[in-house]
């Protein structure tokens, strides 16, 4: 996928993308993708944390503590993983593995909630189930046994970046924040800073009700801490998981860490202070039973999550001009490609594609 012409200002392009996160960078690939014409708007990483920046960039088969099979698994992982290969090649670096996990079953409920697993579809997912009450001889713990799956991982942070330079170089990029204010969206088009679009989406995350055409969304954003530790040999290239998760991982300089994780509070029920919580996330990575390192730094960002709905995507109710893409929460780099994809299809001219139902507000919007 060449880089293509800068775009200059005052020359129309087909979508004005307000945000550089997981979902506008997301929609930037799939537009390119179809040929149709972007220009991203993004403040960098200069104005602070942002969740698609920390994100661990997981993909597990079975998640939660009920161990369910992951929302529309069979569909969104070939997407995903065809769609982040295809980045690379535009990238020339490697970003999307795939990896081990390693699912503790720390206590006897979630082992009978196994056991009936095993009977249903789930188990195709799984492929094989170690004996407790240990799974490696680094003397990981597991009592009642552990589940190994096949997962993925997206290294959010450094695909975002090399998307970001890429995007940059081809003068598709503006650093900068959009205030609603400067937005001019009328029926025949939009405009900002001598940009014009015919579209613009908007994919700011949980900066979402900042904008006054999203204010009366009901949001329930979680925050979410996640810790860097100095490396753990005995790790490996796996995912060990049962409650909380460490990460054999790279941080944002090709380091070598371990990543741990995580945290998920709502904001609107609380937050805990920064030691806290941390001091809350190494109690439940301690029940994983490994020695754990040294931790080298705490990461919190916020989480856009929209009540009652897994995903927002298309035009804005009652806004010309104006659409929207939100609400991935933590599981992103599984359903933003599709979405992302959805979206653009629908957005072009030639093929004017539906919305995806899953991703269409509800009657009478919000």
């Amino acid at each position: 996928m060449p880089a293509g012409p800068a775009p200059q200002v005052d020359a129309r392009v087909d979508v004005l993308i307000v945000g550089q996160g997981l979902a506008g960078s997301c929609l930037g690939w799939a537009l390119e993708e179809r040929g149709l014409s972007f220009h991203l708007v993004d403040p960098g990483p200069a104005a602070g944390p942002a969740s698609s920046r920390l994100a661990a960039g997981l993909v597990t088969p079975l998640t939660g503590p009920r161990l369910t099979v992951n929302w529309r698994l069979e569909q969104l992982v070939p997407v995903a993983d065809a769609f982040y290969r295809r980045t690379e090649a535009g990238l020339g670096a490697t970003f999307w593995r795939s990896l081990e996990i390693v699912r503790l079953l720390l206590d006897p409920g979630l082992r009978a909630i196994w056991d009936k697993r095993s009977r249903q579809a789930a188990a195709a997912r799984v492929s094989r189930v170690l004996p407790g009450p240990l799974v490696n001889p680094e003397g990981a713990a597991a009592p009642h046994g552990a589940l190994v799956m096949p997962g993925w991982q997206l290294d959010c942070p450094g695909w975002l970046e090399a998307s970001r330079r890429r995007w940059q170089q081809a003068g598709r990029l503006t650093e900068a924040m959009v205030d609603p204010a400067d937005l001019d969206l009328r029926d025949d088009g939009a405009a900002w800073r001598g940009h014009r679009a015919t579209t613009v989406v908007w994919c700011t995350g949980a900066a979402l009700q900042a904008a006054p055409w999203f204010s009366a969304v009901t949001c329930r954003h979680q925050v979410g801490d996640v810790l860097l530790l100095e490396p753990m040999p005995a790790l490996g290239d796996r995912v060990i998981n049962g409650g909380a998760w460490l990460l054999a991982d790279r941080d944002a300089t090709g380091q070598p860490v371990v990543r741990a994780g995580a945290t998920y509070f709502e904001t609107a029920r609380g937050v805990p202070s920064p030691p806290e919580a941390r001091a809350q996330l190494l109690a439940r990575l301690a029940r994983l039973g490994l020695e754990l390192s040294a931790v080298r730094q705490q990461q919190r960002a916020v989480r856009p999550v929209i009540a009652g709905m897994k995903v927002v995507s298309g035009p804005v109710p009652g806004v010309p001009r104006l659409a929207w893409l939100n609400g991935f929460g933590s599981k992103g780099v599984l359903k933003a490609p599709h979405f992302a994809r959805n979206l653009a299809a629908h957005l072009d001219s030639r093929q004017r594609a539906a919305i995806d139902p899953d991703a269409v507000l509800p009657e009478h919007g919000w």
